[in-house]
């Protein structure tokens, strides 16, 4: 399902990518747990894609569950959780709340080790 969702937003058809990944997101829960990172996967492409409508709200609300079940099963020092807050810190600076983003930003360096 991820790759009709990504054909459909390169598509430009993003509700309708959106569709896609709320049911591939149904479907990974269901079948490997909230926790697993699969399902972080499909979250973050969520929230990129809620981003992407300018829905930064919704967006934001998907970016922190990737954050956490990353972290939770990845642990905090993962490169995959620091891909999560770079990405985070985007959407933050797109809002407007440059510290909050600035934040964001230090702990993706700090685990990359910059």
């Amino acid at each position: 399902m991820g790759n009709l969702g990504l054909a459909l937003k390169n598509l430009k058809r993003l509700d309708e990518a959106i569709d896609v990944y709320l049911e591939a997101l149904a479907i990974q829960e269901r079948s490997q747990g909230k926790g697993h990172p699969n399902t972080a996967a499909s979250l973050f492409n969520l929230a990129q894609l809620y981003r992407d409508t300018d829905r930064f709200d919704l967006s934001a609300e998907y970016f922190e569950q990737v954050i956490q079940v990353d972290e939770k099963s990845l642990g905090a020092e993962h490169p995959y959780v620091a891909d999560d807050l770079e990405e985070f810190a985007k959407l933050r600076r797109r809002m407007g709340m440059d510290a909050a983003a600035d934040e964001l930003e230090a702990r993706v360096k700090a685990i990359r080790g910059e």
